[in-house]
């Protein structure tokens, strides 16, 4: 499904293979595997190996799970926050951590353009798409040329109160002291 009528997108992991009689047929290529062994020191190992890079580099840093999570286990990424309600759990990360730190103020008589820039070039909208575009714009005219996000991760976290996790019941709020 798409935001064009007639259009649907090609789903993760896929490739669409078009015959010459016109019919397509779809392919699945790739599919996660269940690792039984993966620890918390093989999810920083990876963290880290993203990380590796010889330009400049920032975090995009919430105060969620996912962002403070990887504030913790980086090193010489400095911080910028899209101004939120999460925006005190960015500074006491900060602070923690001892980074640079840059807060971000949404020009909001430039979001409509934003996510029209955006849009134009992911070829449809999605979620919000204005917020990572207008941070992104920040980190760039600081001389930035990388930026690690977690954006989404604080789902796969369990990170909001909102997020169902019935096989964890009871051990929640991860966010709360454990992150900090």
């Amino acid at each position: 499904m798409s935001v064009i009528e007639g259009i649907e997108r090609v789903e993760p992991a896929h490739y669409v293979k078009i015959h010459p009689n016109g019919l397509l047929t779809k392919h699945k290529y790739w599919e996660p595997q269940y690792q039984e062994n993966f620890v918390f020191e093989d999810l920083i190992e990876i963290v880290r190996e993203h990380q590796a890079s010889d330009v400049k580099s920032a975090l995009f840093l919430s105060g969620g799970v996912d962002s403070t999570f990887l504030a913790s286990i980086t090193e010489g990424l400095d911080f910028f926050h899209l101004k939120s309600p999460e925006t005190q759990y960015a500074r006491m990360v900060a602070q923690k951590y001892q980074r640079p730190y840059v807060e971000v103020n949404p020009a909001l008589n430039d979001y409509e353009k934003s996510i029209q820039d955006v849009c134009s070039l992911h070829g449809e909208p999605y979620m919000s798409c204005g917020i990572p575009y207008a941070v992104s714009k920040e980190v760039v005219s600081h001389g930035y040329k990388m930026a690690l996000s977690a954006n989404g991760a604080d789902e796969l976290f369990f990170g909001y109160p909102r997020t169902p996790i019935p096989e964890h019941a009871g051990r929640l709020p991860l966010h709360e002291e454990a992150s900090y």
